[in-house]
């Protein structure tokens, strides 16, 4: 994680600095960061979400089938 905000960081900075034009202050950069990382979080968050209810449905099926079998 640490490793992708110092990236994003060196690009704005990096970027800002083509332009010629005006310079962004270090509360603008660390608000772009904040930004660019909540959203990445909210798409993580959002993927384990679905990943972890498409596994327990699959695995419920299995431990209930096991336990059906098991009382016959």
């Amino acid at each position: 994680m640490k490793k992708i905000m110092l990236s994003i960081v060196g690009a704005t900075l990096l970027l800002s600095s083509c332009g010629g034009g005006a310079q962004m202050t270090e509360s603008q950069v660390n608000a772009m960061v904040d930004s660019i990382a909540a959203g990445r979080i909210e798409e993580a968050n959002a993927k384990a979400t679905a990943d972890c209810e498409a596994r327990m449905s699959t695995e419920v099926k299995v431990k209930a089938d096991s336990i059906l079998n098991g009382t016959k």
